[in-house]
């Protein structure tokens, strides 16, 4: 996350009033409880503009772990205790977050392996040097799809579009108060006028909701907003 809150810092600090920021969320909501010396507060720095897109993250497993249910991997993850590891993005991602939610909901004790990026991941996954991990949809399908990685449920408390056969962890772990996903959204520095904010506000959400826009973002695993 630390390149990105170097980005933000750069937009928070412009002074042309021309410069907006394209981010995930991590950089605008827990990057602040994050890191003690972030140079930039998300609240007084910042003037957010538009939603673009979210996407739940998918629950995965190595393709060797025996589980096909997401009940049959719990089961296996209590019962391997701290046995396991887990991969994620980096420490405070959404990814390594979301599984962090995941243990303390859930009673599973697997352990955080941080990563650069979620191929790394997913070669940890194939070597055998991890077991599990959260990753966005355009990530996981594919690898599941040729049998490398196995997918079972999708973070958000409601099924999703994107993928309306794959149960909630909510549902199907029986965990009702579970709920994660991510985000990216459009900012602008803080002294950014409300009129023109707004402005550009209604242009993003015109293209996003275009048709062929829409298409893809979907086909990358997110769902438009605007």
């Amino acid at each position: 996350m630390q390149a990105a809150n170097i980005g933000v810092d750069a937009v928070a600090k412009a002074k042309d009033g021309h410069t907006i920021g394209l981010t995930g969320n991590g950089p605008l909501t827990s990057a602040k409880f994050l890191y003690s010396k972030l140079p930039y507060d998300p609240v007084r720095d910042l003037r957010p503009i538009s939603l673009m897109a979210s996407s739940p993250l998918l629950l995965a497993a190595a393709a060797y772990v025996p589980a096909n249910s997401l009940q049959e991997l719990m089961l296996y993850a209590r019962n391997q205790g701290d046995k396991l590891n887990y991969g994620s993005i980096g420490a405070g991602s959404g990814a390594h977050l979301t599984m962090e939610l995941l243990k303390s909901q859930s009673g599973i004790r697997p352990v955080h392996v941080p990563f650069q990026g979620f191929a790394q991941v997913i070669n940890a996954m194939i070597g055998k040097q991890v077991e599990l991990g959260s990753m966005v949809p355009s990530v996981a399908l594919p690898q599941a799809k040729a049998g490398k990685i196995k997918v079972f449920a999708v973070s958000t408390n409601s099924r999703s579009t994107l993928l309306p056969e794959l149960p909630t962890i909510a549902e199907a772990a029986n965990l009702p108060r579970f709920d994660a996903g991510v985000w990216n959204g459009v900012f602008a520095p803080a002294f950014m006028p409300a009129a023109q904010a707004s402005l550009i506000a209604e242009e993003i959400s015109r293209i996003v909701r275009m048709p062929e826009m829409r298409q893809r973002l979907f086909d990358q695993g997110w769902q438009a907003l605007g």
